[in-house]
């Protein structure tokens, strides 16, 4: 974790963060590979999918002895990523949400989306609220009030005080979008030491 972010967590919610080296997803990947993974709780997305070795990724998912998703639609990861035993928790879509939430486009605008109607009569919830069920039914009680965070105003005000760029975010239901700085260059300035882009050549195995 990057070290501003983690102290900004600390200051807020005035817990420890962890100090030791934590896993990237290939990391994680790897170690279900190695039969080393237990549990996993995977947030949309389609992990196998993304994997460049299909072959590799169906065989580390399905080590691992649960897996369960949130996931807006079926994928093939579903069913050749599928752990021991697994669990497909349908989530509500963006636009499907009850609550206003932000999206970010691929220029690096973050935007309001007004939510809307579920596709699908039933008892569908949010991706957010099924997360802070989880977390207040397996973590001590006391510790976090996860309840704040089914709110979706209480959690941008959480992300503005603590990611760094996305001050704004508390503010998008007035100001309508903002852009994340140091993301997109209208002009050619990096942050290097000559102020130029650096290319690498990678060399392919």
């Amino acid at each position: 974790m990057k070290e501003d972010f983690a102290r900004k967590l600390e200051e807020l919610y005035g817990f420890s963060m962890p100090t030791h080296e934590g896993q990237h997803t290939y990391a994680s990947m790897q170690a279900a590979h190695a039969g080393k993974v237990r549990g996993a709780f995977l947030l949309g997305g389609n992990l196998y999918g993304s994997n460049p070795d299909l072959d590799w990724a169906e065989k580390a998912l399905r080590s691992i002895d649960t897996t369960v998703f949130l996931s807006t639609k079926l994928n093939p990861g579903h069913i050749f990523g599928r752990g021991k035993t697994s669990i497909i928790l349908p989530v509500l879509a963006r636009d499907e949400e009850s609550q206003q939430t932000t999206q970010e486009s691929m220029f690096n605008f973050v935007r309001l989306s007004e939510g809307g109607t579920p596709a699908v009569a039933g008892e569908m919830r949010s991706e957010v609220d099924i997360v802070a069920s989880f977390a207040e039914s397996v973590l001590d009680k006391g510790l976090f009030d996860w309840a704040e965070l089914r709110s979706h105003a209480s959690l941008r005000a959480a992300i503005a005080k603590v990611v760094p760029g996305y001050a704004p975010i508390d503010k998008v239901e007035v100001d309508g979008e903002f852009q994340i700085p140091g993301r997109t260059f209208h002009k050619p300035s990096f942050n290097t030491p000559g102020g130029k882009a650096v290319f690498c050549v990678a060399k392919q195995p």
